[in-house]
Parts: C-alpha cells; structure tokens; sequence
C-alpha cells in the first residue's frame, strides 16, 4: 500500500514538474524573443498595452517596437533568467522523481522549497509595499521620456510611446509631472501639443504659462501600473502556490519507504556509485 502511494506521488511530482517546466521554458524563450525579434515585440507590447498601442498605426507601433527592441532590457532578462533557472529546477526534479535517487529527491526539494521562500518573500515586500513597483514604472517612464523627439530617428519611438500616453482614454496630460520634464529632453526648448492644448507643438515656456497648466501623467501611469500589477499577482499566486503543493507531495514521498523504480535515469545510483543515492 506504501509503495503504491509512492508511486502515485512521485507520479504526480513528476507530472507537475513536466508542466511547470514546459510553462517556464516558454517564458525564457519568449524573453530570448523580446531581445531578438521585432515583430515578436511588436505582438507581445500591443497585447499587453491595447490601452495605449490600439490607437497607434502600425508606423507608430513598429517605431515603439524599435525603441523598446533597443533601449529595454530589463523585462526580457527577467523572464530569461527566472525561466531558464526554474526549468532547470524542474528537470532536476522530473529526473529525481523517475528513480530511486532519495539524495537527488532531497536535493531537489531543499533546492524548491528556498525558491518559494524567496520567491514568497520577493512577492510580499514588493506588492506589500507599492511604492516599490510604482517607482520602477515611473524611473521607466521618465528614462523613455528622455529620449522624447519626433524629429530624429532614434526620439521617434519615445515620441510615439508618450503621445498614445500622454491621450491616452482621452484623458489629455503632459509628460510626468507637465511641461518641464521636456527641458531635459532633445525636445527642449518646445513640448507635445498637449502640452499646452494647441494643434502644434509649442514652447515650454508657454505651456507653462496656461492657467492651469496641463497636469502631468504620473497619476494616469500609477494607475496603470496598479491595475496591471494585480494581474501579475493573481499569475504569481498562483505559480507560487503550484510550487508549495510540489513541496508537500516531495517532503510525503520523502517519509515514505524508498520507490523501487527504474534506475536508467539515475546514473548514480549503483551501489557502487552511491554519490546521490
């Protein structure tokens, strides 16, 4: 009866394990393909941001694509990175479950259970206190605006970025905290139309002049950014509790008597090569 119920959870390890890692392995390629392939990063930003990229034309859009294609590599590396490395993670259990490795099985599980502590938390500072994503979104933000001018080639696609932004829900704003952000920009000494509520650009210094003046997008970002996170937390919520679920059923197969299974996919596990096993 032991050794059935081994086997039937050490079945399901292995069955977790094979899904896990396939998911996973996807988002490191899809991040290997945010760095290398344009009309990858064209479909997956105007999936992810329709709010701002269904107005655009597909100039704009391929524009934007270019700029982030260039300058954005953040995102990208964190899905190489965390996917590649817990792919890794679930091949080492998917093997340890296809054997008589207890040691392999222990290794594997001292291994998971850190990353569900740290990935536990990562998760909890980070949405427990949301000044820390918003910053990140607003230092992205402020680093693209930056580069805001549509005259030239490479300001182009962060002109393009921050015009759908800044009329976005046809809620007009001006950079990220209004018409001076642009002096420190290529830009400088005009700013956006919307800047000071004209049908062309004009100077800083008259958009600064209107009473009011046009508030800046920061609001509008934070909102964004807000709304987006919490889809983010649902996914990781998720993903996190599959792991702690993959824990338990390890630490169950652990205490029960050691599963004579196979060993074609131990190498080690010989009496004479008793290294893992």
């Amino acid at each position: 009866m032991r050794s059935s119920c081994s086997t039937l959870t050490r079945f399901i390890i292995g069955l977790l394990n094979l899904i896990l890692g396939v998911t996973f392995l996807v988002l490191g390629v899809v991040g290997v393909l945010l760095r290398t392939n344009k009309e990858f990063l064209l479909k997956f930003t105007n999936s992810l941001s329709e709010k701002f990229l269904n107005e655009a034309s597909q100039e704009q859009a391929d524009e934007i694509a270019q700029f982030l294609l260039k300058y954005d590599v953040e995102i990208p590396a964190i899905f190489i990175v965390v996917g590649f490395a817990i792919t890794g993670v679930c091949i080492l259990g998917f093997i340890a479950t296809c054997c008589s490795c207890n040691k392999l099985l222990q290794i594997y599980a001292v291994i998971l259970t850190s990353i569900v502590v740290i990935q536990v938390i990562a998760v909890g500072v980070i949405f427990g206190v949301p000044d820390i994503y918003r910053s990140l979104a607003f230092q992205g933000m402020e680093k693209t605006l930056a580069y805001y001018d549509p005259s030239t080639p490479e300001g182009k696609g962060p002109a393009r970025l921050w015009d759908l932004i800044m009329t976005a829900n046809k809620e007009t704003c001006c950079g990220m905290d209004g018409a001076n952000d642009f002096k420190n920009t290529p830009f400088d000494p005009k700013c956006p139309k919307y800047c000071c509520k004209a049908d062309k650009d004009c100077l800083i210094t008259d958009a600064l002049a209107l009473t009011p003046p046009v508030e800046g997008c920061r609001g509008k970002i934070r909102r964004y950014a807000d709304e987006y996170m919490l889809k983010i937390l649902v996914i990781l919520i998720i993903f996190i509790a599959c792991q702690v679920v993959l824990s338990i059923l390890t630490y169950v197969a652990l205490t029960w008597a050691p599963f004579a299974a196979p060993n074609y996919l131990c190498l080690f596990s010989a009496p004479h090569h008793s290294l893992l096993c």
